[in-house]
């Protein structure tokens, strides 16, 4: 009666062990779905954009919100691990409704030390339609000329100069 007993036991915790596992991997499945899903949304969204002239033209009136999205992005360690962290926080500065942005050179910055930590300021656009949620668009128009050496960097715009020296 004990070797049934501890049979059933064991068929018990297999069980346990099964489902916790079963809802482990039906958990990570869900994750990769949905990012998967955001991504075919951003590439059907991509596909109906057009761009025209200096605008940008959607394929219908939709709400958007303008701002800014600054990201700092750094390395952690935890003993033998190193992973790289990105902090973000969308600052929205107007509500519009249109089916065209401009496209236009707004201020943009980047900013990168030898530890790799990496600033970055950008303008954004938050589409509030729903079947657009968590895609963001970040029209950047460069109107400078960059030239990297090894230890520096040059941006140059009409009489406009900046320097950076990588020591």
């Amino acid at each position: 009666m004990r070797q049934h007993s501890s049979v059933v036991l064991w068929i018990r915790e297999f069980s346990f062990s099964s489902f916790i596992l079963f809802i482990i991997l039906a958990i990570i499945l869900w994750g990769h779905r949905q990012r998967e899903s955001a991504r075919q949304k951003a590439e059907r969204f991509r596909g109906e954009v057009r761009i025209e002239g200096n605008e940008l033209v959607f394929p219908r009136r939709m709400r958007l919100v303008k701002g800014r999205l600054p990201l700092r992005g750094y390395w952690s360690s935890s003993g033998r691990s190193r992973h790289y962290h990105i902090d973000r926080k969308f600052t929205q500065s107007e509500e519009l409704e249109t089916d065209r942005i401009e496209l236009k050179p707004e201020m943009f910055s980047l900013i990168m030390n030898k530890s790799e930590e990496t600033l970055i300021e950008v303008p954004a656009y938050l589409p509030m339609e729903p079947e657009l949620e968590n895609i963001l668009l970040i029209p950047i128009i460069p109107s400078y000329r960059f030239e990297i050496d090894k230890q520096s960097l040059e941006a140059l715009k009409g009489t406009e100069f900046a320097h950076a020296r990588i020591d």
